[in-house]
């Protein structure tokens, strides 16, 4: 009789589960129903739209901090370059190397630097033959002053990262550059950036590399 166990077991209680072995397919129903780990995360174009925003209202921000001692990014890290190549001075051929760029735009840059006294360009001590590039007192002094307080300002504005959150956002931005330096080595095409690279601005002062659009 339906509902009840038959001799032949033909049929199963109404009140035990309907599978012989009685597996619960509600179970199996209810995992299968929520959403999977894929339909959850982000899309990678969300992601990218946002490092992008990020990146250049950090690029807004470090440019107003520049101009307020009458820089941009370019000549910020031409007169660092500079720096840190004395005593013995830096070329115009160190910078094209370091900057990717050619002489010539190089050149351009250095006589409006050299125009507004930030720069000279004198004769190398060691090299006759060479030229060489050194700060004046005025750009030295300039430099000093976005020193004293350009670490105040990169710290201001990472201030609500503690250093779990400072860790891990290092990590993952290496390792979606390294993804994308990858990808590019693989022959995958890129578009080509215009202008000069300028390292990016850091309190370690790293070495990372980004775009500028125009030498000034």
């Amino acid at each position: 009789m339906a509902g009840n166990d038959s001799p032949s077991g033909q049929y199963w209680r109404a009140d035990q589960p309907s599978h012989p072995l009685g597996f619960d397919h509600s179970q199996e129903i209810s995992s299968d129903s929520g959403p999977s780990s894929e339909h959850d995360s982000i899309p990678a174009g969300e992601l990218i739209d946002q490092i992008q925003r990020a990146a250049q209202l950090l690029k807004n921000r470090l440019s107003d901090h520049f101009q307020s001692f009458g820089l941009n990014e370019i000549r910020y890290t031409v007169i660092k370059m500079v720096l840190e190549k004395s005593p013995n001075g830096c070329s115009q051929t160190d910078l094209a190397d370091a900057l990717e760029q050619s002489e010539s735009s190089i050149s351009t840059l250095v006589e409006r630097m050299r125009s507004d006294n930030l720069i000279y360009r004198l004769r190398s001590k060691i090299d006759r033959r060479k030229r060489v590039l050194i700060l004046t007192e005025h750009g030295q002094k300039i430099l000093n002053q976005i020193e004293e307080c350009h670490t105040q300002r990169l710290e201001q504005m990472m201030k609500n990262f503690g250093t779990e959150q400072r860790t891990s956002l290092s990590m993952m931005l290496d390792q979606l550059m390294s993804q994308i330096e990858a990808k590019s080595s693989t022959g995958i095409p890129t578009e080509a950036g215009h202008g000069l690279k300028a390292p990016h601005l850091s309190q370690s002062g790293s070495n990372v590399s980004q775009k500028s659009p125009e030498v000034r």
